[in-house]
């Protein structure tokens, strides 16, 4: 009997796409990484695809061998139907296929199994040589047959044979009715030399496009795109179409948030007299559970340690890189302090301060109270107070020095009280006068009674000591300035005796 069956042919085209050579849905990058996007895939002309799973030859053939699709003596290579040689017919038996139009880019693929030799019909086996199948092609109408391979059953107990294999050949010409059969020659006898078939596939390669779509305006036309960073996450998908078909796989990428890690207090300082701190560390972003990796080998979120330099790794549940955090523990040998100074007390007319502040274990310090003003700022420790006229008329006002740059001690501090006063005492001058009309032995002395010394003197007549000598008749002034540079001014009159006259 011989079976006819009309062929449809039908295109199919297939991509995939992975991402840095991962094939899932969504693939998982680090912040600032690359991607490399690759695709596969392919358009075909699928001229022939049977797995006989329906009980029937299927489309495109021709056999004058009567198959058998009951699975009389083993199932398909994936547990279904398969197409089975049996006793029928005698011999040559053929499956022959309609003329297709092929090129040699074609490929035909098949699964193919042979019985065992001297089991009963129908599953007894080819054994001798010219007992095996050919695949065989024609381009005369079947006038002619070429093989393209021969499978002989090498004694009918080669389990190369005797158990499911796949075979693939291209297709060595090309034409417009190019025939294909599956061909055995000779048997024994219709109850011998059985054979099975099964998933036969005849395509061709298609012309094709590809191109890429993305996220935020992201396109590239053809299988692999150039490495990239994604700015966010998002679906990027490959595309592929011969004109007719198409068809699409897409890839999430997902980008795990940034890592980042500190370390508080930052670089602490030992104050002194102190031993040990503890620091502790916070992992940022990421993907957390975190862990944490000191320079120590401990693995707490919080350390307790001496003067020296800790670096810490904080990892998230990703596997990007760890995130650096690193901190310098110092320890003063000396304790913080502030100097303001003595106490000063200046004259009201005078009362510009000059400070003299100092610091150990600090690196400055600053001023702070008053209503004044500090010159060049009230972080120089030399700076100039410039009072203000209320503090000047009250006569006293209170300045504190506090240390900065204490690292994480406590800051110390010191008070300088500034007194503004005027001319302690009186003035009381004495005088000798001249002795002779035109003389010059005058002299005048100033005295400070309860005054603040030490004095300094300045005359009319430029002359610098306590006792002005020499002096003629006139009036001489002095100007005393004490110890808090304060001044105050007296005079004196220095007479002589009225000239001789003659008699």
């Amino acid at each position: 009997m011989l079976f006819l069956f009309v062929n449809f042919a039908y295109s199919q085209c297939n991509i995939t796409a992975t991402a840095n050579n991962i094939n899932n849905d969504t693939v998982y990058i680090c912040s600032g990484n690359p991607v490399d996007f690759n695709s596969t895939g392919g358009c075909d002309l699928y001229l022939m695809t049977n797995n006989f799973n329906d009980g029937t030859i299927g489309n495109g053939w021709s056999s004058n061998a009567t198959p058998m699709f009951n699975n009389p003596c083993t199932f398909g290579p994936d547990g279904s139907g398969c197409l089975w040689i049996g006793p029928a017919s005698n011999f040559p038996r053929e499956l022959v296929t309609i003329p297709f139009s092929v090129t040699t880019s074609c490929t035909i693929c098949f699964d193919m199994i042979y019985s065992v030799q001297g089991v009963p019909s129908p599953c007894e086996g080819p054994d001798l040589p010219q007992e095996g199948v050919h695949l065989q092609w024609s381009n005369d109408g079947g006038a002619t047959w070429t093989d393209i391979q021969y499978w002989a059953p090498n004694g009918g107990h080669d389990p190369n044979l005797t158990t499911w294999h796949n075979h693939c050949a291209n297709v060595p010409v090309g034409g417009a009715n190019i025939q294909f059969r599956w061909y055995q020659s000779n048997t024994s006898g219709n109850i011998y030399d059985h054979w099975g078939i099964d998933n036969v596939i005849i395509t061709c390669p298609q012309t094709e496009t590809v191109w890429w779509t993305g996220y935020n305006g992201f396109s590239f036309n053809n299988y692999n795109p150039p490495s990239f960073v994604p700015a966010q996450n998002g679906w990027y998908t490959v595309h592929i179409t011969d004109g007719t078909y198409i068809n699409t796989d897409s890839i999430y990428i997902f980008i795990y948030p940034p890592l980042s890690a500190t370390i508080t207090p930052s670089n602490p300082t030992l104050c002194y007299g102190e031993t040990s701190v503890t620091i502790t560390s916070s992992g940022l972003g990421g993907t957390p559970p975190y862990t944490y990796l000191w320079n120590t080998g401990a693995t707490t979120q919080s350390i307790t340690g001496g003067a020296g330099n800790y670096t810490l790794l904080v990892n998230d549940a990703s596997e990007c890189a760890p995130a650096v955090a690193a901190t310098t523990i110092t320890a003063n040998s000396i304790a913080i302090t502030a100097n303001a100074g003595p106490d000063q007390t200046l004259c009201n007319t005078n009362p510009n301060v000059t400070l003299t502040g100092s610091v150990t274990a600090a690196t400055g310090g600053i001023w702070m109270g008053g209503t004044g003003i500090f010159s060049p700022s009230n972080t120089s420790l030399n700076a100039t107070y410039i009072p203000s006229s209320a503090e000047v008329i009250s006569g006293t006002v209170e300045l504190i020095l506090v240390t900065t740059g204490n690292g994480t001690c406590p800051a110390d501090t010191d008070a300088i009280t500034i007194n503004f006063v005027t001319f302690q005492g009186n003035l009381a001058i004495s005088a000798n006068q001249v002795n002779c009309y035109g003389g010059s032995n005058g002299t005048a002395t100033v005295n400070i009674i309860v005054g603040v010394p030490p004095y300094s003197y300045i005359w009319n007549n430029a002359q610098t000591g306590q006792t002005a000598t020499g002096l003629s008749q006139g009036i001489y002034t002095v100007t005393v300035t004490d110890g808090n540079g304060c001044t105050n001014t007296s005079s004196v009159t220095i007479t002589q005796p009225q000239p001789l006259t003659a008699l």
